[in-house]
């Protein structure tokens, strides 16, 4: 019963670190995007049960921009599978705003710092 608890809460742990990243993760985007000349219009927002992670200003496009983070060595891309596109899709498609661009942007956290990549115009 007790291997039970602690295999529980290792999972747990584990549940808080992979939020705890994801946070980390989709401010430093916003950093990162900030910096490269993008305004910050939305964070996390809810368009029916999926989730546009920002939706940015770049010039004179509206873009929605899934952010995908990793503190484990992992290439951040690989989280994006076909079925979370697809929700990331269907969101922007379903927003009030006309969103006229999808982007990705990966944050790779390690010792040595953060490692951006910023995939332009996905859809």
């Amino acid at each position: 019963m007790s291997r039970g608890r602690r295999t529980f809460a290792r999972m747990e742990r584990h549940s808080d670190r992979r939020h705890d990243v994801g946070i980390l993760g989709e401010a430093a985007a916003a950093r990162f995007l900030e910096r490269a000349g993008c305004v910050v219009l939305a964070r996390n927002v809810r368009v029916e049960a999926d989730e546009i992670d920002l939706i940015v200003r770049h010039g004179d496009r509206t873009v929605a921009v899934e952010v995908k983070a990793s503190s484990n060595g992992d290439d951040p891309l690989l989280a994006v599978d076909e079925a979370k596109f697809e929700r990331f899709r269907r969101a922007a498609a379903n927003h009030s705003r006309p969103i006229h661009r999808l982007d990705i942007v990966t944050v790779a956290l390690d010792r040595i710092g953060v490692t951006y990549r910023w995939l332009r115009g996905v859809d």
